[in-house]
């Protein structure tokens, strides 16, 4: 079970990337990438089904309340994604609605909002590593898998900037401009780091608070 699990996180991240790129990809191939995406999603919940059943079961540690946060407003954002995904489509119309103009909005701010909750979603999930990392004895090794770590996510830092992440999760752009002679492997090189950006950021909040807890 625990393979299928990571295996299906590793396809709808791959999916989530090739959501990220949209017209670069083809209309059509955002669409469908799409509903991949929304059937992956539901069985990533059925697999985690676990999460559910004891959701109001237990002690809400302070680790614990920030992921399921997390979790409720990842959930949130792909049904919203969803809905506004299927009003707008135009190769694969599965409803007749209208209302392009609020979805368009909604699907825009979603998508960027979306990705970077991921990226700390799946961070608290790689507090493990972290501490792994804390048990390297050798000086020069743990010295140089953070510096890889700090320069991986400057890098993202930067790219977050020059891809315009917060003026499209703040609408104050609300049209996402792309260059459509870029290559798409430094597109997704960008988009590789900024998911690790917040991969990190996710996992020093999680250190935290798990230090917190154990104290």
């Amino acid at each position: 079970m625990k393979n299928k699990k990571i295996i299906l996180d590793i396809i709808l991240t791959l999916l989530l990337g090739c959501q990220m790129a949209y017209s670069l990809i083809s209309e059509v191939s955002h669409e469908i990438t799409g509903l991949c995406m929304i059937a992956l999603l539901v069985l990533h919940h059925i697999l985690n089904g676990g999460f559910h059943r004891h959701l109001f079961k237990g002690r809400y540690s302070p680790y614990r309340v920030t992921l399921t946060a997390i979790d409720a407003a990842m959930l949130v954002i792909f049904l919203m994604q969803g809905v506004s995904g299927l009003i707008m489509a135009k190769h694969i119309r599965l409803f007749n609605v209208t209302g392009a103009n609020w979805a368009r909005q909604a699907h825009l701010a979603g998508a960027y909002w979306g990705f970077v909750l991921c990226g700390i979603h799946a961070g608290l999930h790689m507090t493990g590593l972290a501490r792994k990392w804390q048990r390297i004895e050798r000086r020069e090794l743990k010295a140089c898998v953070a510096l890889i770590v700090i320069a991986s996510a400057a890098y993202g830092a930067v790219a977050f900037m020059h891809r315009g992440f917060p003026d499209y999760m703040t609408l104050r752009q609300q049209f996402v401009f792309f260059d459509y002679g870029e290559p798409l492997p430094p597109f997704f090189r960008d988009y590789a780091f900024i998911l690790f950006l917040w991969m990190a950021v996710g996992c020093c909040i999680g250190c935290v608070l798990t230090r917190r807890k154990r104290r």
